[in-house]
């Protein structure tokens, strides 16, 4: 279930893991909210290489359910 994400390297510099079964869309957003990225797993993983050193928010949605945390890129 989605209540129990985790996200790991935190903070990451490459690729980052997603603790889900399945496939999920993820949007990578600012900390006040501005769409940035959109992306989805592969293989229960997703890249932030492209993205400048910060903090954002990662929106994973599977089917109908959605979490949000937030994650360090260095």
């Amino acid at each position: 279930a989605l209540s129990a994400l985790q996200l790991f390297p935190n903070p990451a510099q490459e690729d980052v893991l997603v603790n889900l079964e399945g496939e999920a869309d993820i949007r990578i957003l600012g900390l006040s909210g501005e769409f940035i990225q959109q992306t989805q797993t592969v293989q229960q993983r997703f890249s932030v290489a492209s993205l400048p050193a910060g903090v954002y928010l990662i929106e994973v949605t599977q089917g109908e359910a959605k979490a949000m945390k937030k994650l360090v890129v260095r």
